[in-house]
C-alpha cells in the first residue's frame, strides 16, 4: 500500500515500530504523478497485539465465544492529507481504480459525532494469514488543524469534568 502511494521513497520501507511517534519520518509529501499527488502522506504505524485484542474485547457481544479480532479495521492505517479538495477527490478517484476498495465512509456527508470531515477506503490486502482491510483517510489540512486544535481542547474538558466527578463522588 505504502510502496503504491510512494514508490521508491524512503518513507514507502521504514518500518513504523522503528520511528518515535511525533517523528518527521513518518510524514512523505507524495511524489508527483502518484496516486495522492499533492498530498502529505503520514503512517501512524501498526497497532500493537495487545491494542487489537482491547480493542475487540470490547466490541464482543454476548453472543460471541471469543473477541472478534478478524473484524478489526485501524490495525495498519493511512492518513493522507490535502490542502485543496480537488486533489483530494483527484486521489479518491485513483484510490478506488488501483485498489481492492471495500468500504466507503463519507464523512464530508456524514460527519462523526464529533463534526469531523473525511473520507475513509477499506482496503483489502493480502497478508500471510489471509487478508485484512486497512483503512487510509483523506482529509483536508484545514479541517485537520481545527479538529486537532479541537480534539485536545475537548480532551482537556472531559479529563476536567471526569477529575471533578471523581473527586464528588469521594465526598
Amino acid at each position: 500500500l505504502k510502496e503504491m502511494l510512494a514508490y521508491r521513497t524512503p518513507w514507502a520501507v521504514l518500518n513504523m515500530a522503528e520511528v518515535p511517534h511525533g517523528d518527521p519520518r513518518r510524514s512523505c509529501v507524495a511524489p508527483p504523478s502518484s496516486l495522492a499527488d499533492n498530498g502529505i502522506l503520514f503512517d501512524p504505524g501498526v497497532k500493537t497485539a495487545r491494542h487489537v485484542f482491547k480493542t475487540a474485547t470490547r466490541s464482543q457481544t454476548p453472543l460471541q465465544l471469543e473477541p472478534p479480532m478478524r473484524e478489526q479495521l485501524d490495525i495498519s492505517s493511512l492518513e493522507i492529507t490535502f490542502e485543496r479538495v480537488q486533489d483530494l477527490v483527484l486521489a479518491l478517484d485513483r484510490l478506488l481504480g488501483a485498489f481492492n476498495v471495500v468500504v466507503v465512509t463519507n464523512h464530508f456527508q456524514n460527519p462523526t459525532c464529533q463534526g469531523y470531515r473525511s473520507v475513509v477506503l477499506g482496503i483489502r490486502q493480502a497478508i500471510s494469514t489471509g487478508s485484512h482491510i486497512s483503512t487510509v483517510r483523506l482529509q483536508l489540512q484545514e479541517i485537520e488543524r481545527a479538529r486537532s486544535t479541537c480534539s485536545k481542547l475537548i480532551y482537556e474538558a472531559v479529563r476536567s469534568a471526569f477529575a471533578t466527578l471523581s473527586l464528588l463522588n469521594k465526598e
